[in-house]
């Protein structure tokens, strides 16, 4: 009987611990940190510690270009259907950062009727919450492995209607530029030994001088506010000093035409936030297809390539090899094309010259 009393009360001690366990606040080693700021943690970062590389870098609102008060971003790995959230470090002092989060389109789509229809903003379920701070603050999840976009803004300015918000999206990157029209091409991602990722674009066409960014969707920015004066930047490109970010960024231009390998690869780090990306661009296969056409006719120069008559057709944007112009033509106007000013090559239509 006493046997039975005592493995009883061990079962009561043990169940006992773990509820008190259970119940126990979230208290995260800090102790690797040095700087005060905002910083992801959770075992959905794969790390059971608040580590520096997972800081947040001030944000950018893309309304005016401008570093905003208050507005926080990190790109960050997270693992499906683990905890995180954001702890504010100050001189030491922990504070918590979470939302309930729900799914929310904010792009267009016709056949959506929840759609925001924001302009240029992706089309496709983000998450979003509004946020609450404290130790009660609630943990956060998302539902695939994958790089994201967080966007923490604490609405320091009083401008955002539904207050300070929470905003996460999945940052499949890929390509905008001449390759495709300015539309979206979705990079291949690898996960490589050391944590870091490297999406991969191959065969990508540009002309001379062609031009492309990265983007984290395919949109250009996601909105924070019903009226548009706050929102987030999507893409990366470069600065007017040639400094790879996300602040004001232009575009990224080849000098060649041809066929150009593209890599974005990202590895965790703190600070700016365009830091933890780097990329390549390598030419594989230079273009010969002419970067030049003219037109001389007995209207057009008079037959005389030196003559200013003749005229420079207009490359087609995006569109390597095609050109166009627009001119007045009778019935009695004879012309020829040629990719140089001289009598060699010269062609009258697409095929056999003559």
């Amino acid at each position: 009987m006493k046997k039975s009393i005592y493995f009883l009360s061990a079962l009561a001690l043990l169940a006992g611990l773990a509820s008190c366990n259970d119940n126990k606040k979230d208290d995260p080693d800090i102790d690797n940190i040095v700087l005060d700021g905002f910083y992801v943690y959770g075992d959905a970062t794969g790390s059971d510690k608040v580590e520096s590389k997972f800081a947040l870098s001030p944000g950018t609102n893309e309304v005016d270009k401008t570093m905003r008060t208050g507005m926080y971003e990190k790109y960050v790995w997270l693992e499906a259907n683990k905890p995180f959230a954001l702890i504010e470090n100050q001189a030491g002092t922990k504070k918590y950062y979470g939302a309930n989060l729900t799914e929310v389109n904010y792009g267009y789509d016709e056949n959506d009727p929840n759609c925001k229809n924001f302009a240029d903003n992706p089309n496709m379920l983000i998450q979003q919450g509004l946020l609450i701070i404290g130790e009660d603050a609630p943990k956060m999840q998302v539902k695939e492995d994958g790089l994201y976009h967080i966007i923490l803004d604490n609405n320091a300015n009083g401008d955002l209607p539904d207050g300070a918000q929470i905003v996460i999206h999945k940052a499949d990157f890929g390509v905008r530029g001449g390759m495709n029209g300015w539309g979206f091409t979705k990079g291949e991602a690898t996960k490589n030994e050391d944590g870091s990722l490297t999406f991969t674009w191959k065969d990508q066409k540009l002309a001379a001088n062609g031009e492309f960014k990265f983007a984290s969707c395919h949109g250009w920015k996601i909105n924070l506010d019903v009226d548009g004066k706050v929102k987030a930047e999507l893409s990366l490109g470069l600065d007017e000093d040639g400094k790879f970010t996300n602040v004001n960024a232009g575009n990224i231009k080849v000098e060649k035409a041809g066929l150009y390998e593209i890599t974005l690869t990202y590895n965790c780090t703190g600070g700016e936030l365009a830091k933890s990306f780097s990329y390549t661009v390598n030419l594989t296969q230079e273009s010969t297809t002419p970067t030049t056409l003219y037109m001389i006719g007995n209207d057009f120069g008079n037959w005389k390539w030196e003559d200013e008559g003749v005229v420079s057709l207009i490359p087609v944007h995006s569109n390597p090899g095609q050109f166009w112009t627009i001119r007045y033509l009778t019935t009695d106007s004879r012309f020829k094309f040629c990719t140089i000013k001289d009598w060699n090559g010269d062609f009258t239509s697409q095929g056999t010259d003559s």
